[in-house]
């Protein structure tokens, strides 16, 4: 997807992506467009409350959990990057 992304596209939002895995996958999409504008995005899960933090903590982990739960496509991609113990959790 990535390649084909760097072929035709003019830039890729980046979803889920824990850090390793990003930084590998950036120095992909900079090889690969260096021809061109190119332009990539990270969408980051994140809740922010000063009053109730432990809500706002929450509520990241509930979005996060929908993710895993709903669709094979990230449970694998996030087991497959260092968080499979997460993902079993979740899921079972």
């Amino acid at each position: 997807m990535i390649s084909l992304a760097c072929d035709l596209g003019d830039g890729i939002p980046l979803y889920l992506r824990p850090i390793e895995e990003l930084k590998k996958t950036v120095s992909q999409i900079i090889a690969n467009s260096s021809n061109k504008s190119f332009e990539t995005a990270c969408v980051i899960i994140c809740s922010v409350s000063n009053k109730e933090p432990e809500k706002a903590r929450e509520r990241a982990a509930k979005t996060l959990a929908f993710y895993v739960a709903v669709g094979e496509y990230y449970n694998r991609f996030l087991s497959s990057n260092c968080f499979r113990t997460e993902v079993e959790q979740i899921s079972s």
